[in-house]
């Protein structure tokens, strides 16, 4: 069994029990399988690889962070940490105006995402004054909610939905 294990280096806004470090083998070992799956299609067309493989290792660590966050701050970095990579991974093949159009388009709703997720956690933290998220439920269990938290939850749902490109056209 793997022990659980959190460090007071950055607060206690991450902490790594075996669920965190299982989820964190399987993102490696998903960006490992996406690097050597890349590595054919690389050598055929002008994708420079070193910044394709440092990119994906980018947007693994953003997800090593998202795993990991006890916190909403550490929840926002994780997703912009991932969000950077993604939109310079989505506009890298040379010469495509589609890869530049979509990169574009992608930054802009990834923008309007993240201003909203300011947003709800900033509704959240008003309604409960602490950010981590077993403060949060110990908070809203014991506290009669009002409308301003209903508001930050829908921002935030809005805002990992967008982050998510989860488009229901």
């Amino acid at each position: 069994e793997i022990s659980a294990f959190s460090t007071g280096t950055f607060g206690l806004m991450m902490a790594m029990g075996k669920y965190e470090i299982l989820v964190c083998a399987v993102l490696a070992s998903v960006g490992l399988v996406v690097a050597l799956l890349s590595a054919d299609e690389g050598a055929d067309s002008d994708r420079k690889l070193g910044s394709h493989y440092s990119l994906l290792n980018f947007a693994v660590f953003g997800m090593m962070v998202l795993a990991s966050a006890t916190n909403l701050v550490t929840l926002f970095l994780g997703f912009e940490i991932m969000s950077f990579a993604m939109y310079a991974l989505s506009t890298l093949k040379r010469g495509s105006v589609f890869a530049v159009d979509a990169g574009i388009k992608y930054l802009v709703v990834g923008a309007l995402a993240s201003g909203l997720m300011l947003y709800g956690m900033a509704f959240v933290y008003g309604e409960t004054v602490v950010l981590d998220y077993a403060g949060i439920v110990t908070v809203l269990y014991g506290a009669q909610p009002t409308g301003f938290l209903a508001l930050g939850l829908t921002f935030l749902t809005v805002a990992f939905a967008c982050k998510i490109v989860l488009y229901c056209f």
